[in-house]
């Protein structure tokens, strides 16, 4: 019988509820274990921009360099993603790990293509200069 007279278009009594909720976060857990450790990710990778090209092996050594920051970043995002909520936006972190990742491999490139501009370079001297002097 109830459901007949709601059905009879009777108005029904509606109900109305307000809650607050307050919520917070510690701001200081994304710096200190997210944006921190990016940032110096991505300065020691900076840092093998610093390595020496003349010597043997020195692409090497800076690819070495390169990817084992790579490594450590791509490792540090997947501690995050199970530490920081799930969400279906892209957050500050998801862009500066973006942007994190993004330099590392540019330096990687960087340090080739300056490493094969040293060698042509380095080669087109010595056989100029043994043209010169013989």
């Amino acid at each position: 019988e109830g459901d007949s007279d709601a059905s009879a278009g009777e108005p029904r009594e509606a109900t109305n509820l307000r809650a607050k909720v307050w919520l917070s976060r510690d701001t200081r857990f994304y710096v200190l274990k997210a944006f921190v450790p990016l940032y110096m990710l991505t300065a020691v990778a900076f840092l093998t921009l610093t390595t020496a090209i003349e010597e043997e092996g020195a692409l090497g050594l800076r690819l070495d360099l390169s990817f084992t920051m790579l490594l450590a970043t791509v490792a540090l995002q997947v501690v995050l993603a199970h530490a920081v909520p799930k969400a279906k936006v892209f957050t500050t972190i998801d862009r500066i790990a973006l942007v994190s990742v993004v330099f590392v491999c540019a330096i990687a490139v960087f340090s080739t293509v300056v490493q094969q501009m040293h060698d042509l370079h380095d080669y087109e001297w010595r056989d100029l200069h043994r043209v010169n002097v013989s």
